[in-house]
């Protein structure tokens, strides 16, 4: 490595250390999430209502909805079918 690549090298690392000691921190949360499968929350609009104001009054805070099993797709896409 040349004397000039060295040099760029620990500048770009005081630079990263000065904006990492400086930033504000980032705000801590924790996560609590379900992991569904298509139907568990309900078939019709007001059984995924009731569903979701479950997980809400639980502290729920993210629901991740399987689509795709080792088949085939639970949702067919129109846009990436």
């Amino acid at each position: 490595m040349n004397k000039a690549r060295l040099l760029l090298l620990i500048a770009l690392c005081a630079t990263s250390m000065a904006v990492a000691q400086t930033a504000a921190p980032l705000a801590q949360h924790e996560l609590y999430g379900l992991w569904l499968h298509p139907g568990d929350a309900g078939h019709s609009n007001a059984e995924v209502a009731a569903y979701m104001e479950k997980a809400h009054n639980a502290h729920i805070n993210t629901i991740v909805l399987l689509v795709k099993d080792a088949n085939s797709l639970y949702y067919a896409s129109k846009l990436f079918p």
